[in-house]
């Protein structure tokens, strides 16, 4: 009942509270209505009788907010990594929740007049938001047989956290005012800080689970006596027979085993790629749009609440494609030993996020409008299993002890290339004159090569395989020699 619940509240947590600011193509429109960053502007928002569009000065600063919020979410992950590792998920997760409140605090009480506040109030909001994402990770070690479903439905949950600027949104435009939707949001978000004490570890969980461990509020009565006692210390009291490790057990790696691993760095390389187009499109999305479908702002916002729809389904595509990697990595496992299933399964799921993201770009360059819409979906289908797998990846394979710090290290390097974002979007609407045409054609070229980590992740189980059956052989034949 506790597990079912803590994975629930994870989906909850990461869907109404940790993705927000990836909903940006929504909450957009509701800025530029409000008049943020409108003092350049020959005209003013805040007229709810039309929809206006942004002016250039208008568009190029937001865009510069979501991506300061982007890389100061991703850029904190390694700070918040180690916090975890050394203070554990209560410590670490009360304090996120206090940034999300911060965030959305200064953004209730800012106007017009200081739109720079924006630049803060996003930031902190995704400082809180990746850093929850991060303690919600680990929580797949508590479902050994699911792990690959729990990771992808957490991911797909957070892509799905575009639901609550698409509610914004949709109210905004209803005639609810803006500020009164950031206060009412701000009071709700304080039922999570329930969910650290009730349904969270207090510190890291072991990848294997000892016999009759505990979590959440069984911790609480005993907390004075475990004040000093980690998750890794504790294990120490149990058995060798609980434990039952072997040798694809994470936990008896070091860090530097972990960096040592070419796997490691092919991961890096091609979610870096994949993290900055995905998030390249969503930043430009209200420029991309005009471009393709023209000067009718009716529907430019209606194609922009269909993307915001989209990406509330990654909650119902992403289990669906969990439980399709569990299938393959139960097959696997009648063939391979656990850690190569898993590589095997993985290979095949990062390998179908490549291709919607390749797909995407193809379709972003046909002229026809019809054909935005499965541009659209193929991005969020693309991101969300790319993302879950790589979830599931860091989660699986790296160590206990350590998984704060590869996870935000993962992120941290990922999310320094999306300083990049704002130079070129300054690129397509100065130079290019807001067209995508060249940009989205060498994104195309460099997507291809984000087929690199599946490729190497086959081969990888292809010549493990290989020499384990040579040394097995190996053995078997001196086994016959002695005989003799």
């Amino acid at each position: 009942m506790q597990t079912g619940l803590t994975w629930f509240t994870a989906l909850m947590e990461n869907l109404l509270c940790a993705g927000a600011v990836y909903g940006w193509a929504n909450i957009n429109p509701v800025l530029v209505e409000e008049g943020y960053f409108s003092h350049n502007c020959t005209t003013t928002g805040n007229n709810q009788s039309s929809i206006e569009a942004p002016c250039k000065d208008q568009a190029e600063k937001l865009n510069l907010v979501f991506t300061i919020a982007t890389v100061a979410g991703q850029g904190s992950s390694v700070l918040t990594g180690m916090i975890l590792d050394k203070l554990g998920g209560w410590i670490t997760r009360t304090f996120l929740l206090i940034l999300v409140g911060i965030g959305y605090l200064m953004l209730g009480t800012s106007d017009p007049s200081s739109s720079f506040v924006l630049y803060f109030a996003f930031a902190i909001i995704n400082i809180g938001g990746v850093g929850l994402v991060l303690t919600n990770s680990q929580i797949a070690n508590l479902y050994s047989k699911y792990r690959v479903s729990y990771s992808t439905s957490s991911q797909g949950a957070f892509n799905s956290g575009s639901t609550v600027f698409l509610l914004m949104n949709t109210l905004y435009y209803a005639g609810v005012q803006f500020k009164h939707m950031v206060f009412f949001y701000i009071a709700f978000s304080f039922s999570f800080h329930i969910r650290t004490f009730v349904l969270t570890p207090r510190y890291s969980i072991p990848h294997t689970l000892p016999r009759g461990y505990s979590y959440g509020y069984r911790e609480v009565a005993c907390a004075a006596k475990t004040t000093s006692t980690n998750a890794a210390e504790r294990a120490e009291f149990t058995t060798k027979d609980d434990l039952k490790r072997d040798h694809d057990d994470p936990d008896e790696k070091t860090f530097k085993d972990c960096l040592r691993e070419v796997y490691s760095w092919t991961l890096l390389f091609s979610f870096c790629l994949i993290q900055f187009i995905s998030t390249f499109f969503i930043a430009t999305l209200d420029i991309f749009l005009p471009f393709r479908l023209g000067t009718d702002e009716i529907q430019i916002l209606h194609y922009t609440r269909i993307f915001g729809m989209v990406q509330c389904c990654c909650i119902i595509f992403s289990p669906l494609n969990g439980l399709l990697m569990d299938y393959l990595r139960q097959r696997y496992l009648k063939t391979l030993r656990p850690q190569l299933a898993s590589f095997k399964a993985l290979a095949f799921g990062f390998t179908v996020g490549n291709m919607f993201t390749i797909g995407m770009l193809i379709c972003s360059l046909i002229p026809n409008a019809h054909v935005q819409y499965v541009t659209l979906v193929f991005q969020v289908i693309g991101r969300t299993t790319y993302f879950g797998c790589v979830n599931f990846f860091l989660s699986y394979v790296y160590p206990t002890k350590h998984f704060g710090k590869v996870f935000g290290l993962t992120i941290f390097v990922a999310g320094s290339s999306l300083v990049l974002v704002y130079p070129l979007t300054l690129l397509v609407v100065r130079v290019f004159d807001s067209d995508f045409t060249v940009i989205n054609l060498v994104f195309l070229g460099i997507a291809c090569f984000t087929l690199v980590h599946p490729g190497y992740l086959l081969y990888y189980v292809h010549k493990t395989t290989k020499e384990e059956k040579l040394s097995t052989h190996d053995r078997v034949s001196e086994a016959q020699l002695c005989m003799k």
